[in-house]
């Protein structure tokens, strides 16, 4: 959340696509580019509140999770 509110700019709490990849690389340097940007693209197709190309602390924090989380290992911890 830290590392959030230092990329963010002072009068806003969302980030910029461009600053969601570098910050994202920056926190995990095994995610590539590409990975981050469809899944950027898969959350900008669901999206309606006219915010397109900005992501809110928490739809970071989400969307670390999810490009984080390697799926073998996370069905082995819910089985």
């Amino acid at each position: 959340m830290e590392l959030f509110q230092s990329a963010a700019s002072p009068d806003e709490d969302t980030l910029e696509e461009t600053r969601v990849v570098s910050l994202m690389k920056k926190i995990n340097t095994t995610i590539t580019t590409s990975v981050i940007c469809q899944k950027l693209k898969e959350l900008e197709m669901k999206r309606a509140d006219g915010k397109r190309g900005r992501l809110s602390s928490d739809e970071f924090i989400s969307l670390f999770k999810e490009i984080s989380t390697r799926p073998e290992i996370y069905f082995l911890l819910v089985r």
